[in-house]
């Protein structure tokens, strides 16, 4: 019922506007990054090697096992990269500000998270850290007290709400795109007067209400289903830029980001695989069908045209 309240909730401020979004959202950042910053860079002084060892692989397998089932966690935190291109619409000067926002956030985005969790590995123990719902609670706690404990769970809980408040401005501002191209019902593309996707925001609630309480299952699907435009995106760069030692820096990133694909698939459970497979087929078929009906469309056109000269 929490999570159900707080979809809506997030719902209604999303039509009020992209600037209270924003405001939310950047306040919250601001907030989860005190605690995180601060473990990345304070964190060194209780940074133990001898813990660090022990702690670099507990799955009880080899290393490349564990690492071929931690890349679909490592999508996960990722998801999203591409959010600011899909929100182009709402921001401004969108040629330079867009293209900024996705490779600055990624690159900060993984200084920090590989800092910061560096440190936890080497401040405590695995069994510590797995058993705890907080952890950066705890590390601010060994830093400045137990008093911060509390506070820098409510900075997390209170990021976590206003990153959903983004999320829905994306789930709204997505539809809306493919509404107008012609994959999603025209109602998700309906604005009002100020430019919100207010019925596919109300649409989005509604499916999001529906599935709350699938959201572990769902989670391994989504990752994989994101993974596919990943993949297709490194290969039509191979196609645009073509290969050539001139495009040789952007040649090695697509066959790097291909190959990170396939690990990924290669760590999914059989759950993941087949629910992305089924889903990835409904999808193909309704895209087969829009095809067909452009290509029906376009050859009307081309004969109406015909007969009017």
């Amino acid at each position: 019922m929490t999570c159900i309240a707080i979809v809506w909730i997030f719902t209604f401020v999303n039509m009020l506007g992209g600037t209270w979004v924003s405001r939310l959202t950047t306040t919250g950042l601001v907030l989860v990054l005190i605690p995180v910053v601060m473990t990345a860079v304070v964190g060194w002084h209780w940074f133990d090697m001898t813990t660090y060892q022990a702690n670099w692989n507990t799955s009880q397998t080899t290393d490349s096992h564990a690492v071929v089932k931690s890349i679909l966690l490592c999508l996960w935190a990722f998801i999203g990269v591409e959010s600011a291109a899909v929100s182009t619409g709402m921001v401004n000067n969108p040629k330079r500000t867009v293209p900024l926002a996705t490779m600055l956030g990624t690159v900060l985005a993984g200084i920090v998270y590989i800092a910061a969790t560096q440190v936890l590995v080497g401040m405590y123990p695995a069994s510590q850290m797995a058993a705890s719902g907080a952890p950066f609670a705890i590390s601010a706690s060994t830093i400045l007290g137990g008093w911060a404990a509390p506070m820098v769970s409510v900075f997390t809980a209170f990021a976590c709400l206003t990153s959903l408040g983004s999320w829905m401005m994306l789930v709204g501002q997505a539809g809306q795109r493919a509404a107008n191209d012609g994959h999603f019902p025209k109602v998700y593309g309906e604005l009002d007067s100020n430019g919100i996707p207010k019925k596919g925001l109300l649409l989005a609630a509604v499916k999001m209400t529906k599935a709350s309480d699938l959201f572990g299952e769902l989670t391994g699907i989504a990752v994989l289903l994101t993974m596919l435009p990943y993949f297709y995106s490194c290969v039509d760069l191979i196609r645009l830029d073509g290969i050539n030692l001139r495009n040789l820096a952007s040649l090695v990133c697509s066959i790097l980001g291909c190959g990170f694909c396939f690990i990924a698939l290669m760590g999914a459970g059989s759950f993941e695989l087949t629910g992305t497979f089924i889903i990835s087929l409904i999808i193909l078929m309704f895209y087969g069908r829009k095809m067909s009906q452009r290509q029906q469309n376009k050859v009307v056109t081309e004969t109406q045209t015909a007969d009017a000269h």
